[in-house]
């Protein structure tokens, strides 16, 4: 039915005719980056004056996608049509509407522009006059339907739904920065906090468990850029970080060896950004949350490192912290990554004075050491196996692959199901107890967000990404 959708980017309007060609280009350069990843072509983006007019017969695929574009405001999936006069342009915005609005109460929406001879009222007017026998009546405030009818120059666009987008600003369109990023319910979130307000992001982790611990990062990181970091290809630095602790338990009283670590981190996160040519470092410090989260705990550690910081979630409570992580997809997986939280057993320092900084030994030289040694990788990390074992499947198994249709054609696999994400939380009843699933998507890290919310119902699912199924199956 659809043949387009129109797509209207965020704060457009507050920007000057001067600058507003920078966050467009912008814009186009993410929704193609976008559709690329996804295995989707055919498509033609038009700008029609501070929105954006994309045709294609794909519709279904594109809109998961541009959900997770920031910049996006919302958009809307619409039937595209000649303005030839008028009374055509009526004529058609009836034969579109009257199937749907039988027996439904109705409104009617005009927008005019690049044309004369009669106004948006007139139209809208004259639309809802002949409609109105087909339908249960008008209702301009709670109407089941709302037809809406855009005339622009020579083209008519026809729709009656708007889907939200993220929002916020267009990739790249902000700068870069530095994320200190551990993969725990914090970190992704203040990333993705910051890449939809146009921030794309390098990334730094601070390995102070070994190889086990990049095994648990390496699924949330990978997800993350792939699903919401467009037009830039990042770093991830990981920092061997197990030398620095050795240090810090040995020359630290315990009461500030969480002060020490955190100082630790900005200078390193200091050295990083002047290495990578970045703005600041994102962290996902939450106020008061920790005690090396305290307002005094951040004005200590701060006056220690030159690092421009930014904080995402500072004002943030911790069940808002997790709301996000369960709306992006990542509050699963991050549940499953080992943190070390802290250095010391007994009581910590949370409130430190001055003089605190003078028990704290010099660990310039342990920090010099760790980041020259820094391990870089362009784009995505190795996926590591997330099987339980050698098989990703058994007899009697019911195969689920999360992706959209033309993302499974990239990476074909036999499934029973078809179900992409988000779209699968609404049919989460359809899952049966008394069998078991296997839940196929890029990473396994939506996989295990799945898994979670079925393990609630008391129904048995796993995750595992497509390249580990096609491994095992090969």
């Amino acid at each position: 039915m659809y043949n387009g959708i129109i797509i209207r980017l965020s704060e457009m309007g507050l920007k000057s005719r001067r600058k507003r060609p920078f966050f467009e280009r912008m814009a186009i350069n993410a929704i193609q980056d976008a559709f690329s990843r996804n295995g989707i072509g055919d498509y033609k983006l038009k700008n029609i004056g501070q929105m954006f007019f994309l045709k294609t017969d794909n519709v279904q695929d594109m809109i998961p996608v541009l959900k997770k574009v920031p910049g996006i405001q919302h958009f809307s999936p619409c039937i595209s049509f000649p303005f030839v006069s008028y009374d055509a342009t009526v004529a058609q915005t009836v034969k579109l509407a009257k199937p749907l609005i039988e027996n439904k109460t109705f409104r009617v929406t005009a927008k005019r522009s690049g044309v004369s001879g009669f106004t948006s009222m007139d139209l809208a007017a004259k639309c809802g006059e002949d409609l109105m026998d087909f339908s249960a009546g008008v209702s301009l405030r709670n109407s089941d339907i709302n037809v809406v009818i855009e005339v622009r120059g020579p083209d008519c666009f026809f729709y009656t739904d708007s889907v939200s987008g993220l929002g916020g600003m267009p990739p790249k369109s902000a700068g870069t920065s530095l994320c200190l990023f551990s993969g725990g319910l914090d970190s992704p979130v203040a990333a993705y906090l910051m890449l939809k307000r146009g921030v794309v992001l390098d990334y730094v982790f601070v390995n102070l468990l070994g190889e086990t611990a990049l095994e648990q990062v390496a699924p949330v990181y990978n997800f993350l850029v792939s699903e919401y970091q467009y037009s830039y290809r990042p770093t991830f630095c990981e920092v061997d970080g197990r030398e620095l602790v050795d240090f810090i338990n040995k020359n630290v009283e315990p009461t500030l060896r969480q002060l020490a670590l955190k100082i630790a981190f900005y200078k390193i996160s200091e050295i990083l950004i002047e290495e990578n040519k970045v703005w600041g470092v994102v962290t996902g410090e939450a106020l008061s949350q920790k005690s090396s989260q305290t307002i005094q705990s951040l004005a200590f550690i701060q006056g220690q490192s030159s690092a421009f910081v930014l904080r995402p979630l500072l004002s943030m409570d911790k069940s808002d912290i997790i709301a996000i992580a369960q709306q992006i997809g990542t509050f699963a997986s991050s549940q499953n990554v080992q943190e070390m939280c802290s250095l010391s057993d007994g009581p910590v320092t949370a409130v430190p004075v001055k003089k605190d900084i003078e028990r704290i030994p010099n660990i310039d030289a342990v920090i010099k050491k760790a980041v020259e040694n820094v391990k870089r990788t362009k784009g995505l990390l190795p996926q590591f196996s997330n099987l339980s074992s050698d098989s990703p499947t058994v007899e009697g198994e019911i195969i689920v692959d999360l992706r959209i249709p033309s993302a499974t054609k990239q990476d074909p696999i036999k499934f029973d199901y078809n179900f992409p994400y988000p779209d699968i939380l609404t049919k989460l009843n359809l899952f049966e107890e008394n069998k078991t699933y296997v839940l196929v998507c890029p990473h396994g890290v939506i996989g295990q967000e799945v898994a979670y919310l079925l393990s609630k119902r008391k129904i048995n699912a796993r995750s595992v990404s497509v390249k580990e199924f096609l491994k095992h199956k090969n």
